[in-house]
Order: C-alpha cells, then structure tokens, then sequence
C-alpha cells in the first residue's frame, strides 16, 4: 500500500529566530502510513540559535569536536573557462586556468573541515606528482590524511572546462588508482569516529559501513551517479544525498518523491535529491520537503553537490531539525557556486556564522 505524502513546499528564506537545535533522531523509526509534516508557520520554532549550540553533552569527549571519517575519491582538478565549447579539430583561447583539489569526498571534508569538524579520509592516490598535490591540498586544509593509501601508480585527476555563456560543465576524469581501494580495511579507522561519510564508489565502503552500524555510527552515503556499491550501502545508510544524475541513470525518470521513497524502503531514514537551480527535495517518514534553491548568480557548479553534502552533514552532527539541515546545505551549495573550481567557494566557519546568526533576527 502506498504511503500517504503530505508536502511541505518552503520559500528559501532565512528561517526565523529559535530554529536551531537538537530535533529528533536523524534516523528515526520507519512508520508507515500517514507522515506529518508540520505547518510552514510552524516549522521554525522553539529552538536554539545555531551560532552558539553545542554538541549534545551525551556524545562529547573531553571537549573535542566531532569527528567525520569518509571514504571516497580525492584528485586534483585542472579548470579552464571559455565562452564556447571548442569543436573537434579547433582552438579556443581562455584567460581563466585553475589548479584546485577535487573529488566528492576530498571536496566534502574540506568543506567539514573549514567549518570546524574533525575529518578524515580513507582514499587511494599515486606516489606521482599529482598524488602528491593531492596530499597536500588535504592536509593543508586540516584534513587528517593519516589512512591515505599510496600506491606506485597514477593518481586520479579531472580536466574541467566550463563554458560561462550556456553555464556547462564538461569533465574529462582520469580514474587513475582512486577507484581501486582494497577490501581490507581496518575497524580502528572508524574509532572515535561520530559520523562515516561513504561516496558510493567502491566496493570496499559495504565492509566499512557494516562495522560502523555494528558500533552505532550514524552513515551518510552520497549516491551521485548509479552503480552497484551505491545501491549496497543504502541498507546501511541512515542519510542517502542522491543526484539527479542518479535517479536517471537508477530509475530512469525524474519522479524524484517516488523515487526517493523507493531508496527509503531498503533501509535509511532520510533520502535527498539535489535539483539544482530548481532546490532539493528531502524524504523521511515524517513526510516531503520541497524547498526552493537561493537566488544566486552562479559562476562553476563545481563541487556544489559535495557542498551540500557537507552542509547536512554538519546538521546530522548537531540534530538540526531536517528543513534546517536542508536549508543549510542549499545555503552551502549556493555559496560554493558563486565561485570558479570545487574548493575555493567552499565556506568557512566565519561565513557559517554569519549565515545563522542572521536566523535569529526576529520579524
């Protein structure tokens, strides 16, 4: 029987004062049936100002922040802006040529880590000049790079090529040694570990995600384009973010309530589709969150996604309610794409601040 979807469709607004807070669990009990959404004049009350909340004291550890481990894939990305894609057998001039760190999961723990979350990162890289720039783009960002894997290989890396007057992105990637992590995995990595963010990409991540349930950690999988381990890890997933690449690669369509009730049914609490210019749209069993994306006028979507993901994570840590962790993650995602390359547009604590500071203004 079908459940019954009752909507919420927000305006993407700064949410008024008292949001913020610790709400439900972020995996809550599967209910089937009727799921409530609560009235949009309703939705931000009677919570604390985000600027100023503390982690629950039921989870620290001797004051330390929290802690994020993720797996994934880490490269270094060469970008170059034109105002035409050039045809084959042609030459285009640009003026614009960046070399920035790349990768979804390099991308999102930078992101963490810029706003003050411990992170970590489990990946694979080559002892080639590119794996070295890898390292360092990671490190130098306060990410520990203490399980990175180096192999005598290449390391992987993507060429980008934006075109500013039709706003596409074209990627040219090189897989390199990233997307070949050995099954071998040790548990001490998830020690101390409050929250196990997993990319999706590699066969490896479903013997991670199976000790982190064992020991109670909370799971995001991030699902940006369908393939076998994604849909694996969604059994253990407790927050699965998808693409709509995903959905039209997985379900061939973009009925994207259906399709995130689907994923819901294997297993995690919340499932999330990224839309875009057109917002995002969020499934828990308390019902459907539509909300529409910021206004921006955007330079690169490069990295908006891991962004986004980024900025739920950082909800999921603090038990935000779920329209707040939504509106935070587009506020991410929005910012990221007012700037050129996956890493320089990427918040920082300070401009974190600002943003939920500006929450508490009253009416």
């Amino acid at each position: 029987m079908p459940w019954t979807v009752k909507h919420v469709i927000l305006e993407n607004v700064a949410p008024k004062s008292g949001i913020w807070g610790p709400a439900r669990s972020a995996s809550p009990k599967k209910v089937r049936g009727c799921r409530r959404v609560s009235a949009v004049n309703e939705i931000f009350k009677t919570m604390k100002n985000p600027a100023t909340h503390q982690k629950p004291s039921s989870t620290l550890s001797g004051g330390s922040p929290f802690r994020v481990l993720g797996m994934g894939t880490a490269c270094m990305d060469y970008l170059v802006s034109v105002h035409d894609f050039p045809e084959e057998n042609s030459q285009v001039y640009t003026e614009t040529f960046e070399v920035q760190g790349g990768g979804n999961c390099g991308n999102t723990l930078v992101a963490l880590s810029r706003l003050g979350i411990e992170a970590a990162i489990v990946t694979r890289i080559g002892t080639d000049a590119v794996g070295r720039q890898i390292h360092h783009s990671l490190k130098s960002e306060g990410v520990d790079t203490g399980f990175v894997i180096e192999t005598d290989d290449r390391s992987p890396m993507s060429f980008i090529v934006v075109n500013d007057r039709n706003d596409t992105r074209t990627v040219i990637h090189r897989k390199g040694v990233g997307y070949g992590l050995p099954m071998d995995v040790h548990p001490s990595w998830l020690d101390n570990v409050d929250l196990l963010y997993l990319g999706g990409r590699f066969d490896a991540e479903t013997v991670v995600a199976a000790e982190a349930k064992k020991r109670g950690i909370e799971i995001v999988v991030e699902a940006e384009h369908a393939n076998t381990f994604a849909d694996q890890l969604f059994a253990h997933a407790d927050v699965v973010i998808t693409a709509q690449a995903y959905h039209h690669q997985h379900f061939g369509n973009d009925h994207y309530v259906k399709n995130l009730e689907r994923i819901i049914a294997m297993g995690p609490g919340i499932a999330v589709v990224t839309c875009g210019e057109k917002g995002a749209v969020l499934v828990s069993d308390d019902g459907v969150i539509e909300m529409k994306a910021f206004d921006i006028s955007a330079v690169d979507t490069t990295g908006a996604g891991d962004a986004f993901a980024a900025g739920f994570i950082y909800g999921c840590l603090h038990r935000w309610p779920l329209e707040n962790r939504l509106w935070f993650a587009q506020r991410m995602a929005a910012h990221q794409c007012t700037f050129f390359g996956a890493r320089k547009g990427l918040a920082k604590q300070n401009d974190a601040n600002a943003w939920l500071a500006e929450t508490s203004l009253s009416s």
